[in-house]
């Protein structure tokens, strides 16, 4: 077996540990349900982990240093969970690292400054946390990037003029932050920008992302099945 999906149920209780029996796991999704407790870090002895999404759960606590022995993931959803402490940003930078979505928790902290942006990284959403601090400038140096959620923290300072050279995202949001100064006029250059969002058309973002995410999930699951 390579990818488990338990998506969708109404399961309750913890993540067994006895999930780590499965060796050659690549992909396990246990999102939308009612799992509790923290992240264990018998996950990351799946050495070949790829692809983890928890989203839409109760699980709570600190993952900080729980999944520093996952070194082979490519797609990290943890959102809307009550996760608190520091966010997994270590795992941000792995050198496949695609999608990673911590938004919808408790996480604080700041978005360190000296992360690596892989050229991989298409989606990146910590909204919906009490992140504080300013926007780093590495987020310029994601040639790939499609999406930018960073809405409803506590980040200030200005937005990183060089986002104008992000020539694929897509989606850009901001808003309700303590974010000052201008907005980048480079912003404007950007050909396939199809939403640059600060307060309005909520309803909009959420649909593309959501395609966006389906996008990401049927790559993942048709690369299992190969």
């Amino acid at each position: 077996m390579k990818f488990l999906s338990l998506s969708s149920n109404n399961l309750t209780g913890s993540i067994p540990d006895s999930v780590i029996n499965c060796k050659s796991l690549i992909g396990f999704d246990a999102s939308y349900n009612e799992l509790s407790g923290n992240i264990s870090s018998q996950m990351c002895k799946l050495p070949n982990l790829a692809f983890l999404s928890l989203r839409r759960n109760v699980f709570a606590g600190s993952v900080q240093g729980k999944l520093a022995g996952c070194n082979s993931l490519e797609f990290l959803d943890l959102s809307s969970n009550t996760f608190d402490g520091i966010p997994p940003f270590d795992r941000f930078g792995l050198v496949n690292m695609t999608y990673f979505n911590v938004s919808h928790n408790g996480f604080q902290g700041q978005i360190p400054d000296t992360l690596t942006c892989r050229q991989r990284m298409g989606f990146f959403d910590a909204s919906w946390n009490n992140l504080d601090g300013v926007i780093p400038s590495w987020i310029t140096s994601c040639s790939n990037l499609r999406i930018l959620d960073l809405e409803n923290n506590r980040l200030t300072g200005d937005i990183p003029i060089g986002i104008g050279t992000l020539k694929s995202l897509s989606i850009i949001r901001l808003g309700n932050n303590l974010i000052n100064g201008t907005v980048p006029a480079e912003i404007g250059d950007i050909e396939l920008l199809q939403f640059s969002i600060y307060t309005t058309s909520t309803f909009m973002v959420k649909f593309q992302m959501k395609l966006l995410v389906v996008d990401f999930y049927f790559s993942w699951m048709f690369l299992a099945m190969i």
